[in-house]
């Protein structure tokens, strides 16, 4: 039915097709913040918890053993390990298991990132793999939109971070790290270390 202009019925149209642009907003401010901050802070956790692995990358001035590290941070802690949910559009049948339509479905990125089939010791955290493709900032279509932003916010601090601290170790290497309860983001409470 038409509506008039002005009217409620073109009123409530009209803020429907603003919510693109305003989910668009939210992604991208979390997105680009908290998913930054927590591969920063990941990354930071799996070389404290790896000497051999941060006296490698200090080492490296050219920096390419820190852009390893932050892609198998991306791999091996992303800190989004799933996929913005999405719904079935019809009945899936996966093996014995039916998703009905409409069912809202998590992809597990965490799980695809080491799937053993694809990644040589999946539960290692290495620098230098010969293949090791991740989902960390998704694909194709679903790429992440700010990815070379995130790398480079990632790769600017922790050259800063192991610049002015070159003695920077974990304040309590014997206690578990604590992570944040989420299950839409992977990212620690705190990092207690020592800077020297």
């Amino acid at each position: 039915m038409p509506c008039a202009r002005g009217t409620l019925p073109s009123r409530r149209a009209a803020h429907r097709a603003r919510r693109p642009s305003r989910w668009l907003a939210f992604l991208t401010i979390f997105a680009g913040y908290e998913n930054s901050i927590n591969l920063i802070g990941n990354c930071v956790l799996a070389l404290l918890q790896r000497p051999e692995l941060l006296a490698e990358v200090r080492a490296d001035g050219a920096g390419g053993a820190r852009r390893a590290a932050i892609d198998e941070t991306l791999r091996f802690e992303p800190p989004g390990p799933l996929a913005i949910r999405r719904f079935a559009l019809e009945d899936l049948t996966f093996g014995t298991v039916t998703v009905p339509a409409g069912a809202t479905v998590l992809l597990s990125l965490a799980s695809a990132n080491r799937d053993p089939g694809v990644v040589d010791d999946p539960d290692t955290f290495r620098l230098r793999r010969p293949s090791a493709p991740h989902l960390g900032l998704g694909h194709g279509p679903h790429y992440c939109l700010g990815a070379a932003l995130a790398v480079l916010e990632a790769d600017v601090a922790l050259a800063e971070l192991l610049r002015r601290f070159p003695d920077l170790r974990l304040a309590r290497p014997d206690e578990a790290p604590r992570w944040r309860r989420s299950f839409r983001t992977r990212a620690l409470s705190e990092l207690p270390v020592s800077l020297g």
